[in-house]
């Protein structure tokens, strides 16, 4: 079950999306000849991924907002590959524990439906 402390998912979410200044974007860089590239494509498949930082926060009224700062980073194949698998881990892992909670609230209700059926 979801503790105490955990604040709803639609508050979390909302949290999540408010007051951002920072997006990013990520595009793959193959590096190696095209001999290598052919026999092992994502063994020399890097990804670049780009963050902008913005002088205001999101969302905003206007429609442009200036970038203050743009950074780069460079993840090797294994990097991404472990970066990939933890954000599915995670993901999959939400969508378990919203599973149980809706069966568990399913459950509720058939029960509350039997007691007052038996009152």
């Amino acid at each position: 079950m979801v503790s105490s402390k955990e604040p709803p998912r639609n508050v979390r979410l909302n949290r999540d999306n408010s007051d951002l200044i920072c997006f990013s974007f990520s595009k793959p860089v193959f590096k190696g000849s095209d001999e290598d590239k052919k026999k092992n494509e994502f063994k020399y498949m890097w990804v670049m991924k780009t963050f902008l930082y913005t002088e205001e926060s999101f969302p905003t009224n206007r429609r442009r907002v200036p970038v203050a700062k743009r950074d780069e980073k460079e993840m090797s194949p294994v990097e991404s590959a472990v970066r990939s698998l933890a954000d599915k881990t995670v993901e999959l892992e939400e969508r378990i524990l919203s599973g149980i909670l809706t069966r568990l609230q399913c459950l509720y209700q058939r029960i509350a439906k039997a007691s007052l059926c038996c009152v």
